[in-house]
């Protein structure tokens, strides 16, 4: 089973939380036959996982798969896998999550270049969640490229806001600021509104950490307070989110509390845990500034316990160094210094390295405080290797990218000629017009031609001649003769139908516009094709034509073999008439004699009255030069 780019879209974009594509797809309308009932399934696995509606969707996941969804053999079951990491993602098992990812991945090969690119996205979000920002960013750019291989614009913008967030996250704003600007142009070029605000959410955030406060105030402000179209609700939150972080920069505490308190009531509506430890960190903050020092280490350790359950480590590691300046500000130095020193050196394998260095700084800072300056040293100089190394991946990462992309070119020159190829070979064999709607995707074609001339020539006496000649050299004399036949065919603007055994089909055109001269120009084909038994090469080799014209039908069937052809009583005609007349002779009907009539390089002689089968007694005329 195929699934096509249009009915994989919808499925992957609500699993990755779009709630309105999930509501404004009908699951049951996928002409999908048998495979119909899974996608059905499907959906009533994404819709809950679209709302943020988790227990919902392992619910419906469980009673529509039960323990049994090793589907893994085709794209349906990949479907099924990617629903279950992203029910496991939401319920905050990101290991399960993983796991189940990484075991699609020998057949991700071969599915779907849609799912390919889903399954990538879905990862590299995996793996930036639990702070593996490498295997994040390398996930995260295989997805992007497909998506620009492709020309999916709106899944390439929404992939660079994602490759921004790591360039946020390794300690790099002004590549991410690009990133998210060159994403937010391309979504307003699309007129994607909903991709056009998560971007600007994004934005916001690149200009906090770029200390652009009042551009980024103003701008969440902007959004917030937008009626049409509104916000969804979980992005609505996101806003407050930063927009708080903004209010604390420009020291308006109290607006930044009341916005905190307002997305933890949000928490009891179904809001994502990760939400609440924000909303508690910066409630935390808030408290310690007012000197509440307890109260602050209290909401934080609330927020550890939720990053704990969630295995988001990178987000212990850093509320535990908001816990150690708490700690500090409380006097109890030698706790603040233990508990730093584990966060620290628990986050030295991460790729968390804004988190880490913001430690390792705070660590040297309070160590050189309390006369350890020796130790302090010692931070100082895994920062600094710490700092190289970003540098040193980048340039890996541009490298491997560069790389990627070579390849890709490789590839796509491939099939480039490939398709040369292909092309060149289906303009041999069918008429130019046909093979470029069979190229464009059309696999049934089927034209009326009102008025169509038809020719048939078949060589006189050629079973007897091959039958004292080898196999090649029958071949030969033939593919010689044919060639003859096609350079003439060609000069007099006509088409060849076919060939078969030793015949061949002609006609004026293929094309339903009228055609004045038509029967002319193929009539000449028929005496220049007289004239080829003149030829000392071919003089061992008659012809015996057949012309009629008329309304026919012509097209192309669907089935292993392309092939065009042409149907109808003209052609049975056309085909009498060949049948019924002599050797090194051109016999046509009262319609092509008529046509003729005006012209002198012809000679219409009438012949008597022959008997043609199916047709009774039919007046027909020979043609020749004048």
């Amino acid at each position: 089973m195929t699934l096509e780019y249009n009915l994989l879209r919808p499925i992957t974009m609500a699993l990755f939380g779009f709630s309105e594509v999930a509501h404004n797809n009908d699951p049951h309308d996928n002409g999908f036959g048998e495979g119909g009932d899974v996608i059905a399934k499907l959906w009533s696995v994404a819709q809950p996982v679209a709302d943020k509606q988790y227990e919902e969707a392992e619910i419906q996941f469980n009673r529509a798969f039960g323990n049994n969804a090793e589907l893994h053999n085709n794209n349906v079951g990949i479907l099924v896998a990617l629903s279950h990491a992203c029910i496991h993602s939401g319920l905050g098992r990101i290991q399960q999550a993983i796991a189940t990812l990484n075991g699609i991945q020998s057949e991700l090969r071969t599915a779907d270049v849609h799912l390919q690119m889903a399954v990538h996205w879905r990862a590299g979000v995996l793996f930036r969640r639990i702070g593996a920002l490498d295997e994040s960013m390398s996930e995260l750019l295989r997805a992007k490229e497909i998506a620009r291989e492709n020309d999916w614009q709106s899944d390439e913008a929404k992939l660079l806001v994602e490759v921004a967030y790591i360039y946020i996250e390794t300690g790099d704003p002004v590549k991410a600021l690009a990133s998210y600007e060159d994403a937010a142009q391309r979504a307003m070029e699309m007129g994607d509104v909903r991709a056009t605000d998560a971007i600007m959410i994004n934005v916001g955030t690149a200009y906090t950490r770029l200390d652009r406060h009042t551009d980024a105030e103003e701008l969440f402000e902007q959004l917030l307070s937008r009626k049409e179209p509104p916000l969804t609700s979980w992005r609505r939150i996101s806003v407050l989110l930063n927009l708080a972080v903004v209010k604390k920069r420009l020291e308006k505490f109290s607006e930044a509390e009341s916005i905190y308190a307002e997305v933890l009531d949000e928490k009891n509506k179904g809001s994502m845990e990760e939400d609440s430890i924000r909303a508690l960190f910066g409630l935390a903050d808030l408290a310690s500034r007012n000197g509440d020092l307890p109260r602050s280490f209290e909401l934080l350790e609330e927020s550890r316990q939720i990053a704990l359950r969630m295995s988001m480590m990178h987000s212990v590691s850093e509320i535990e160094g908001m816990q150690a300046d708490v700690l500090w500000d409380m006097g109890r130095h030698t706790d603040a210094l233990a508990l730093l020193n584990t966060a620290f050196n628990n986050m030295q394998q991460s790729s968390f390295t804004r988190i880490t260095l913001g430690l390792g700084v705070m660590l040297e800072e309070k160590l050189i405080a309390s006369g350890e300056l020796s130790e302090a040293y010692n931070v100082l100089k895994k920062c600094n290797a710490l700092k190289d190394s970003i540098y040193a991946k980048e340039s890996e990462r541009a490298v491997e990218l560069s790389r990627m992309r070579g390849l890709m070119e490789t590839e796509r020159e491939s099939l480039r000629l490939r398709e040369e190829d292909r092309r060149k070979l289906m303009n041999d064999v069918l008429p130019a017009h046909i093979a470029d709607r069979l190229l464009s995707g059309e696999v049934r074609i089927a034209e009326r031609l009102d008025e169509v001339a038809v020719l048939f020539a078949d060589i006189v006496g050629f079973t007897s001649f091959a039958a004292n000649r080898t196999p090649d050299d029958v071949v030969v004399q033939l593919e010689q003769f044919f060639q003859a036949i096609d350079e003439i065919v060609n000069t007099h603007r006509c088409e060849k139908i076919k060939t078969i055994g030793d015949a061949y089909m002609a006609t004026n055109s293929t094309l339903p516009a009228k055609d004045s001269d038509g029967i002319v120009r193929l009539a000449r084909c028929a005496l220049d094709m007289t004239d080829l038994s003149r030829q000392p090469a071919l003089s061992h080799l008659t012809l015996r034509i057949g012309m009629h014209a008329g309304p026919a039908v012509t097209g192309v069937m669907s089935g292993m073999r392309i092939a065009y052809d042409m149907w109808g009583d003209t052609v049975n005609i056309a085909s009498r008439m060949e049948g019924t007349s002599d050797p090194g002779k051109i016999q046509v009907t009262q319609i092509i004699a008529d046509a003729l009539a005006p012209y002198k390089e012809f000679t219409v002689t009438e012949r008597t009255i022959i008997d043609v089968r199916g047709k009774g007694h039919i007046q027909t005329y020979w043609i020749e030069r004048a």
